[in-house]
C-alpha cells in the first residue's frame, strides 16, 4: 500500500467557498438577524412601552433624536417618559450628543427613586 489511498480509511473533506455556496436568502437572513439592536425597557419605561424588550434594525449610528423617532414609531406609549429617560448602550449611559450605535444592547432607563 505504498502511496495508495484507501477510500474506506481516507477522511473525506468538504470545503465550501462561502462566498458562492451560501444561498442569497440565507445571507440576507444573516445580515438582517445580526444587525438588530436589542432594546430593553426598565421601570416606568417598561409600563409606557407595554413590553420588556424589543428589537430594532438600523445599520448606522443614529442621533438620539433619530433613535427616539424610530422607537416611538414602534412604541408610541414611550412618548410620556421620553423626556425623563436616559439611554444606555452596552451598559454605558450616553452623553447628550453621543450617537446610538447599531448592533447593541440599548436600555431605556427612566429616573429611579430609592433610599
Amino acid at each position: 500500500m505504498s502511496g495508495e489511498l484507501d477510500s474506506e480509511t481516507t477522511p473525506k473533506f468538504l470545503i465550501l467557498d462561502l462566498a458562492f455556496d451560501i444561498p442569497h436568502y440565507l445571507l440576507s437572513f444573516r445580515q438582517n438577524f445580526f444587525s438588530m439592536a436589542t432594546i430593553l425597557y426598565f421601570g416606568w419605561a417598561r409600563e409606557c412601552a407595554g413590553a420588556d424588550a424589543d428589537e430594532l434594525r438600523f445599520d448606522e449610528p443614529l442621533s438620539q433624536h433619530d433613535f427616539w423617532t424610530q422607537l416611538l414609531r414602534l412604541r408610541p406609549g414611550l412618548l410620556q417618559c421620553q423626556q425623563s429617560s436616559r439611554i444606555a448602550v452596552n451598559q454605558q449611559y450616553l452623553g447628550n450628543h453621543d450617537p446610538v450605535e447599531p448592533h447593541s444592547e440599548i436600555a431605556i432607563i427612566p429616573p429611579v427613586a430609592g433610599g
